[in-house]
C-alpha cells in the first residue's frame, strides 16, 4: 500500500510539474505575469511585452534555455523554466528569468534560500557564455520567480520581492550616491483563492493554479476576464492542474491546525495531530533527500540537512525502500 501511495504521489507531482511548465511557457500568460514584475514593463500592453520574449516562429511558446546548470566540480542543478527577456535598449538589458512552481510550502528550509541558490548558479554560469575575462559589466540580471500554490492563509494573494541594495553604515556615510547593484532579484507569488483579485496579475495566477475550478472553468475565465481568446489549447494542462489540486494539494498537511481540522470535519486527538505533523515532516524530508540523492549526493551527506529528531526515521524509510 505504501509503495502504491508513493507511486501515486510521484505521478501527481510529475503531472503538476509538466502542466506548470507548459502553461507558463505560453507567451500570453507570461506577458501578463511579467508586466508588474519587471520595472521596464510596468504599464505596457501584452503585445509590447511579447516582442521582448523569445517566441518560437509560428508558435506562441517561448524558447527556453538549458534548464540544467553544472559548474566544474559541482553537481548540476535542474530548474523548471529558464529563458531570456530582451528589454528595449540593447543587449546589456537582457534579463535571465527562472520560473519555478512549488506545491509544498513547508519544506525543511526557506524557499527563499533555494531561490537564492538557483539565482546565484545562473549568475555563476554566465562567465564564458555572456562575458569573458574580467568583463563583469556584461553580466545579465537574474530574476528567480517562485509560484507558491499552497501558501498559509496569511500569505495568500501576496507578492514579495527581494532585491540587492546598498546602504551606508551609520557613522560612516558618504556624499556620493551608492552605485546600483541590480543583478539579482527573487520574487515569491503566493496563490490565493480561485476568484480573488480578478483582472490583476494575481487574479490570473489564481485562475491558473488555485483549487476549486475545473479545467473548462479556467479556460472560460481566461477568455472572458483576461482576453486570452485562444485559451482552449491549454485545456489539457489546466484540467491536469484541477485534478491534481483536488487529489493532492493538502494531503501532507491535512492536520495543519485544530481549527482547520474542525472546519473540514477532521476532529483529531492531540496524539493523532502530533503524529500527523511528525509524519508529514518525515515525508517531506524523504522527498528532499531523494531529490538531493538524484543530484549525486550520498545518503549520509543528505541526512546532515535533516532535523535530528526525524533523521533516523528518514534514513530507515529510505534504506527500506532502496
Amino acid at each position: 500500500m505504501k509503495i502504491e501511495e508513493d507511486s501515486n504521489s510521484i505521478q501527481k507531482d510529475t503531472t503538476m510539474d509538466s502542466a506548470f511548465k507548459e502553461i507558463m511557457s505560453d507567451s500570453s500568460i507570461l506577458s501578463n505575469v511579467l508586466e508588474p514584475l519587471i520595472d521596464e514593463f510596468n504599464g505596457k500592453d501584452v503585445e509590447y511585452i511579447k516582442q521582448c520574449l523569445p517566441i518560437e516562429e509560428g508558435n506562441r511558446k517561448i524558447v527556453k534555455l538549458d534548464t540544467e546548470f553544472g559548474i566544474d566540480g559541482q553537481f548540476p542543478v535542474r530548474l523548471d523554466n529558464v529563458f531570456e527577456v530582451k528589454i528595449p535598449g540593447g543587449e546589456a538589458m537582457t534579463i535571465i528569468i527562472n520560473l519555478e512552481g512549488q506545491t509544498n510550502n513547508r519544506p525543511d528550509y526557506f524557499i527563499e534560500d533555494r531561490a537564492l541558490y538557483y539565482a546565484t548558479r545562473l549568475i555563476q554560469s554566465q562567465k564564458g557564455r555572456y562575458f569573458d575575462s574580467d568583463h563583469y559589466e556584461n553580466m545579465r540580471k537574474v530574476m528567480s520567480i517562485w509560484v507558491m500554490m499552497d501558501p498559509v492563509k496569511e500569505d495568500k494573494n501576496t507578492i514579495c520581492r527581494y532585491r540587492l541594495g546598498g546602504k551606508y553604515l551609520k557613522g560612516f556615510e558618504g556624499k556620493r550616491s551608492i552605485p546600483a547593484c541590480d543583478l539579482l532579484e527573487i520574487v515569491r507569488i503566493n496563490i490565493g483563492d480561485a476568484k480573488d483579485l480578478p483582472k490583476t496579475m494575481m487574479g490570473l495566477m489564481n485562475t491558473l493554479f488555485s483549487k476549486g475550478l475545473t479545467g473548462a472553468e479556467r479556460v472560460q475565465i481566461l477568455k472572458d476576464t483576461y482576453k486570452i481568446e485562444d485559451a482552449d489549447y491549454l485545456f489539457g494542462e489546466l484540467e491536469d492542474i484541477s485534478m491534481t489540486l483536488v487529489d493532492d494539494l493538502h494531503e501532507n498537511w491535512k492536520y495543519e491546525g485544530v481549527q482547520e481540522a474542525i472546519e473540514s470535519g477532521q476532529v483529531v486527538s492531540k496524539e493523532d495531530y502530533e503524529a500527523g505533523i511528525r509524519q508529514s515532516e518525515i515525508n517531506i524530508a524523504i522527498r528532499i533527500v531523494n531529490s538531493m540523492k538524484d543530484d549525486g549526493l550520498t545518503l549520509e551527506k543528505c541526512l546532515e540537512y535533516v532535523s535530528e529528531d526525524i533523521r533516523e526515521a528518514v534514513k530507515e524509510a529510505i534504506e527500506k525502500k532502496d
